[in-house]
C-alpha cells in the first residue's frame, strides 16, 4: 500500500496540487469507507485491486482539476460535514461569517423563536446549520434547483433536522408559502460574466455556473431578493447577503433605495466586506 500512496502522492504534487499527502489520505479513506487510522492499523495493509481501480479512478478525476469534494462527495462547514454532489455549490469557509451574523442577531432575542428563510440554499449548509445552533422555531430552505434540494434532504436527514427544517424547490420567492419570517439569510449568485471568466477553472469548469453568475454586473438576484423580500418580512425583520468582495457599498446603498434602514456591512477573517445585513421598517 506504501508504494500506492506514495505514487498517487508524486502524482499530485507534479500537478501542483497544494497538500498531496492529505488529499491522498481522504481519497484512500473515501474509497475504502473507513478512517486512515482504522486502514493503517488492519493486520492487512494491502488494497484489493477493486479498491486499488476505484482509488485510480477518484486521483485521475481530481488531477483532471476536478474539485476533491465532488470527488469525494462530502465537504466541511461549520464543523459539519454535509453531502454533495455535482451540480451543488460546494460550501465556502467565508459562509461561515453569514452564519455567525445571523446566530448574533437570534441571540439577541429580538424575536422569540424567529422563523428564518434561507434563499439560494444549495447544500443546505447555512439553513441546516441555523437550525442546529439556534433556538429557532424554523428554517425554510429555498432552491431553484432539484439537484441541490436533493442534495440538502440528504443532509436533513443526516443531521436529523427534519421536524425544524423545511425544503422548497422555488425560484426565488415563486413558490414559498405565504407567510412572514423574522430572517431572511441568502448566499445568492453574485458573480458578474468578466469576473467569471477569471475564476480558476476548478470552479469555472466543474461547479454549477446558476449558483455563481448573475446578471446586471453580479447585483440581479441581490436586487430582486431584496425587493421581494419586503412582502416576506415581518416588520423589523432583517434581512442577510453574502457579497462579493467590492459588492458591499453598492449593496447598502441598493438596500436604503428599497426602504431598509440600520445597514451594516460586516468583513470576513480577511478583513474582506462579505455580508450586508439590513432591517426592514416597522
Amino acid at each position: 500500500m506504501d508504494s500506492v500512496l506514495s505514487e498517487a502522492k508524486k502524482t499530485l504534487k507534479s500537478c501542483g496540487i497544494e497538500r498531496p499527502g492529505l488529499e491522498v489520505n481522504i481519497l484512500l479513506e473515501h474509497c475504502v469507507g473507513c478512517s486512515l487510522e482504522k486502514i493503517l492499523a488492519a493486520s492487512k495493509k494491502t488494497l484489493d485491486n477493486d479498491t486499488k481501480k476505484k482509488f485510480f479512478e477518484l486521483l485521475e478525476r481530481r488531477v483532471l482539476g476536478e474539485p476533491l469534494d465532488y470527488v469525494c462527495e462530502r465537504s466541511f462547514f461549520y464543523s459539519k460535514e454535509f453531502a454533495i454532489s455535482k451540480g451543488v455549490f460546494i460550501p465556502r469557509s467565508d459562509t461561515e461569517v453569514l452564519v455567525r451574523a445571523v446566530l448574533v442577531e437570534i441571540n439577541k432575542e429580538f424575536f422569540s423563536k424567529p422563523v428564518i428563510l434561507d434563499m439560494c440554499s444549495g447544500s443546505g449548509c447555512v439553513g441546516l446549520t441555523l437550525a442546529a445552533e439556534s433556538e429557532c422555531k424554523m428554517v425554510y430552505l429555498a432552491d431553484k434547483s432539484a439537484v441541490a434540494v436533493s442534495c440538502a434532504v440528504k443532509n436533513q436527514k443526516a443531521l436529523g433536522l427534519e421536524r425544524k427544517t423545511k425544503m422548497v424547490q422555488s425560484d426565488l420567492f415563486d413558490s414559498l408559502p405565504e407567510i412572514k419570517f423574522e430572517y431572511i439569510v441568502s448566499n445568492p449568485p453574485y458573480v458578474s460574466k468578466a469576473e467569471f471568466e477569471l475564476l480558476d477553472k476548478s470552479v469555472k469548469d466543474f461547479e454549477p455556473s446558476e449558483a455563481l453568475l448573475s446578471p446586471e454586473g453580479g447585483f440581479s438576484h441581490i436586487k430582486k431578493i431584496a425587493k421581494d423580500a419586503r412582502s416576506f418580512l415581518r416588520p423589523g425583520g432583517k434581512v442577510f447577503f453574502e457579497v462579493g468582495a467590492s459588492q458591499g457599498k453598492k449593496v447598502c446603498e441598493i438596500l436604503v433605495s428599497l426602504g431598509y434602514d440600520e445597514v451594516e456591512l460586516l468583513p470576513d477573517l480577511n478583513k474582506i466586506d462579505r455580508v450586508v445585513v439590513a432591517k426592514w421598517k416597522n
